[in-house]
């Protein structure tokens, strides 16, 4: 009974492992700033400042972090992720920051919000919402130009690139599934997306493996235990 018990275990357990979603790349920062501040820009209420962000084609990312620099005039103003469409609001919190001259973090690890990359799309959005006229300024890079910002409402927006980026960072994490990716799509476009690569949780690859082998141990030390009792 017990040898049927631990064999009965051991399957239940490479099943489920089996079928788990396993998490990969943990702490993706995606950054379209070369992190020296140039000036601050601002905005009237209810105007966006923002940025949109890409991922590569095909992956799902959770949004763990999005951050933004502030630079000058700290004052309440409603922080929103909107989706690829640049319309469909996943997220709005209103902060207050506590001064200038820092990134202002906000967690929305908790509410699980996926993303999938396309070929030619932002995968979302990470703007500000004015409150208050002019009021906070947000970190300008004039150094480099992705061509990521944008200013206005959903739905109408504009590109305000030519100005520089605004310093506004967003952390991802890809999620790997067990389904077979889609197939790229040809002539895919060479976009930057930003950030830096991590390794796999290599223990949460192996897992099942592990788990496998523990099986295949106990059948064969029964299997030798009952041979000996013959």
């Amino acid at each position: 009974m017990r040898f049927t018990s631990r064999i009965l275990v051991v399957v239940f357990l490479v099943g489920l492992l089996s079928f788990m979603t396993v998490k990969v790349s943990a702490g993706t920062w995606l950054i379209y700033d070369d992190g020296g501040v140039n000036s601050g820009i601002y905005d009237v209420s209810p105007n966006h400042l923002g940025v949109e962000f890409m991922l590569p084609y095909g992956e799902t990312h959770q949004i763990l972090t999005v951050s933004f620099y502030i630079y000058a005039n700290p004052t309440s103003f409603r922080a929103h992720i909107y989706s690829s469409d640049a319309q469909t609001d996943l997220f709005t919190l209103d902060v207050t920051p506590l001064g200038t001259g820092y990134w202002l973090n906000i967690y929305v690890s908790t509410s699980n919000i996926m993303v999938r990359g396309y070929p030619s799309s932002p995968a979302f959005l990470v703007t500000i919402e004015y409150l208050t006229n002019n009021r906070p300024e947000i970190g300008l890079d004039t150094g480099w130009l992705y061509r990521h910002s944008l200013a206005g409402t959903p739905g109408d927006w504009n590109d305000i690139s030519d100005i520089g980026n605004l310093m506004i960072r967003a952390e991802t994490e890809r999620i790997m599934f067990k389904e077979k990716p889609p197939s790229d799509p040809q002539n895919k476009p060479n976009l930057p997306v930003g950030g830096e690569l991590f390794t796999a949780n290599k223990l949460a690859l192996l897992s099942p493996y592990l788990a496998l082998t523990a099986l295949i141990g106990i059948i064969s030390a029964c299997l030798v235990k009952r041979r000996r009792t013959c």
